[in-house]
Parts: C-alpha cells; sequence; structure tokens
C-alpha cells in the first residue's frame, strides 16, 4: 500500500518516499503458512480482489529474482531472523483501494490449495495528518 499523496509530495520535495508506504494498516499480512506446507514455493498463484474485483494476479515463478537469491542478498545486508519477513513487491494490477473495502487473497499449487482468510483493512483518510519536510527527527 501506498499513500499516493504523500509519495508525490516527497518526491517533488526530493525526498525519500518510503514513509508513504508505512502508514498504519498499509502492511496487511496473512495468517502464517509453514514452509512444510507448500510443495514448491517457487510455483504459487497468488491473486488478490478487491470487492470482488480482480486486480492482481501472479505466480512466484515470474519473480524477477527466485527466494534463495534474495534471501541470500539481503542476509549480505542484515541478519535475517525467523519470522522476517522479505516483501518485495507484487504483480501488475496496483491501483487505489477504496475506504474499508474487502481484500481476498488466494495461494494456489497444483496439488495444493491454501485460502488465506479474507480480510478488511481499513484504510482511513489521512490527508492533513502528515507532514512531508527536512525537520530531522528529534531526540
Amino acid at each position: 500500500m501506498t499513500a499516493r499523496d504523500l509519495q508525490a509530495k516527497a518526491k517533488k520535495a526530493g525526498l525519500p518516499w518510503t514513509h508513504a508506504k508505512g502508514l498504519d494498516t498499509f502492511t496487511p499480512i496473512s495468517d502464517f503458512i509453514p514452509k512444510s506446507a507448500v510443495p514448491s514455493p517457487h510455483d504459487l498463484n497468488l491473486w488478490l480482489k478487491v470487492d470482488d474485483e480482480l486486480r492482481q494476479n501472479g505466480n512466484t515463478g515470474d519473480m524477477v529474482h527466485n527466494i534463495p537469491f534474495l534471501i541470500s542478498y539481503v542476509s549480505r545486508i542484515m541478519t535475517l531472523e525467523e519470522g522476517d519477513l522479505l516483501i518485495t513487491g507484487t504483480p501488475e494490477g496496483v491501483g487505489p483501494v477504496p475506504t474499508d473495502s474487502v481484500r481476498l487473497v488466494k495461494l494456489i499449487a497444483t496439488v495444493w490449495q491454501h485460502q488465506l482468510t479474507p480480510f478488511n483493512v481499513p484504510i482511513g483518510n489521512h490527508c492533513g495528518h502528515y507532514r512531508i519536510d527536512r525537520h530531522p527527527i528529534p531526540g
């Protein structure tokens, strides 16, 4: 999730725009699925519906970099601990999400199917509550 208005303001000011991705509710995470329950993480279909409209549909085999490479690369920069998440991006289909919409995500493998618990993530109006500037963080 990205607050596009905050992202645009930060870009215009020449500032980092990553905080436009860090607002409350912007990183909904599903139930935990153990590795042992997944036949192959390199061939999983993942789709996203918003209010019953298919928005994104992709396969982990289409990722630019495979999972072992990503783990290796990130491990050179920082220590990964059990439970850490690598969030890499999404397939095409990025677009606006209306306030209080319902997102349904499903993972499908050839011999295995697991439907993640549908979840409702309220996306509130953040206008006027955040400031984009060059002031250092106090403390």
